[in-house]
């Protein structure tokens, strides 16, 4: 089954890109978001103030949050190898990126005081799919699927987007994905800065995103040649948001205050296969 994935209109109107939803996300949120009605989803008070206080200070003095390969400044779970994207900048960490992922989850589950909100999300989303959600893998090789990062004061993500499909392009056991979202549950916003930003083409082709690269950024994308982002994303305490990661999306550098997250991308083949869940 082939999903229509279309770009969307660039407009003032940011509340045209957004529905906020009261109550779990649902198969008709997922479809509008995938189809391109929408470009983000928000769910306010996913995790409550007290339980994403109690996280964040957890994560933030555990020895298991280490700096991403291509920019060590932004801090995530799961030591020297925690994301797949880290394996794609320095291949020679794959082999421990997959031998280490089920501890990775289960480091991050305790540090969540074994109520994590990444394990709620999943139930939800095996839920509201059709077919179910799942840990993707490769082969029978299982992917981490859950992380959080950190942002510090003066640190934001340059444009870019997030894509299994060109990250793993000479793995043919990856999962082949028609669209990739992602989740961000919003344990500590950054008291001033810090907002998510997203643009309202899709980039699906790596010579788009080749012409598009900022070469003062070892991963990031020229904001002069994307014009100007379709929705800046003020969030919440423990708000819930999703997006569609073939969108360029960038983070504010935080003015005052740590912003700390707890995030997990989800994968669709076509709506007759589970969910493929992973980071």
């Amino acid at each position: 089954m082939s999903i229509m994935i279309n770009d969307l209109p660039r407009t003032d109107d940011e509340s045209a890109f957004v529905a906020c939803v009261e109550n779990s996300v649902s198969r008709e949120n997922l479809e509008d978001l995938v189809a391109g009605n929408v470009i983000a989803i928000r769910q306010q008070g996913y995790c409550l103030p007290k339980r994403c206080e109690s996280i964040a200070a957890s994560l933030l003095k555990h020895e298991m949050m280490d700096g991403y390969v291509v920019d060590p400044r932004i801090r995530r779970w799961g030591g020297r190898s925690g994301t797949f994207y880290d394996t794609y900048v320095d291949p020679s960490l794959l082999e421990e990126y997959f031998v280490n992922a089920q501890v990775v989850m289960q480091g991050l589950r305790e540090a969540c005081g074994f109520d994590s909100p990444i394990d709620r999300l999943h139930a939800e989303l095996d839920e509201a799919s059709p077919a179910g959600a799942t840990v993707a893998r490769f082969g029978k090789r299982k992917m981490v699927a859950g992380t959080a990062r950190e942002f510090r004061v003066g640190v934001g993500a340059d444009p870019h987007v997030d894509s299994l499909g060109f990250d793993s392009c000479r793995f043919p056991d990856a999962p082949k994905l028609d669209c990739q979202l992602s989740a961000n549950i919003y344990l500590q916003p950054a008291e001033d800065g810090g907002e998510l930003e997203i643009w309202p083409q899709r980039i699906t082709c790596t010579d788009t995103l080749e012409s598009l690269r900022d070469p003062s950024s070892d991963y990031g994308l020229d904001r002069k040649k994307l014009g100007a982002p379709a929705v800046r994303i003020k969030p919440e305490p423990g708000e819930l948001v999703l997006f569609d990661t073939n969108h360029p999306h960038a983070v504010c550098a935080s003015k005052r205050g740590v912003r700390v997250t707890l995030s997990l991308f989800i994968g669709l083949v076509d709506w007759d296969s589970p969910l493929q869940l992973f980071n």
